[in-house]
């Protein structure tokens, strides 16, 4: 005599069924929202060094520098100096040559996991610098290159940037 229904092993075959595709559908999801959280950390990564290039970059054109100083004793810092400028005079229809006594200075910095740029913090949203950032600089003819490596580090990754920037040196002219 046949019963119509399911029997119990098939009832059971189904259930297994079932929660085989509910784990696998879990684990897509689970993978799929963990890529978007690394794309979206990514994103935001590239998003703050091209403010911090954007930044740094007008910092460095507004103050127009000529020459630079070390910092004492100090490593990943440099100060820039601004000793003289040229600037347009209007009425005369004349460029002159303006001199600054004392020399405006303008110190970057990476301390204690911070960047400094004129003794201002410089807040980098959502991540840390790592302890392997770094500011250097190098002399080569009459060219001081300054480079920046810096690595931020976000919740579920680090990301290495670099920053370099060139700068003629000058003397006062006479």
């Amino acid at each position: 005599m046949r019963k119509s229904g399911l029997a119990l092993v098939e009832l059971l075959g189904a259930v297994i069924i079932f929660g085989l595709v509910l784990s696998l559908s879990a684990m897509i999801l689970s993978t799929i929202t963990k890529a978007n959280a690394r794309i979206v950390e990514q994103s935001q990564a590239n998003t703050e060094m091209t403010l911090l290039t954007s930044l740094l970059d007008d910092t460095y054109q507004d103050f127009g520098a000529t020459n630079y100083i070390p910092c004492v004793g100090i490593t990943n810092c440099i100060i820039l100096i601004n000793a003289f400028e040229y600037v347009v005079d209007l009425e005369n229809e004349t460029i002159n040559l303006v001199v600054h006594n004392p020399e405006l200075e303008l110190n970057i910095s990476l301390l204690n996991n911070r960047l400094y740029i004129d003794n201002e913090l410089i807040t980098i949203n959502h991540f840390t610098l790592a302890t392997d950032s770094t500011l250097t600089y190098e002399i080569i003819g009459s060219e001081l290159i300054l480079n920046l490596d810096l690595t931020f580090v976000g919740e579920l990754n680090t990301y290495t940037y670099h920053y370099e920037q060139t700068l003629t040196l000058e003397t006062i002219p006479t």
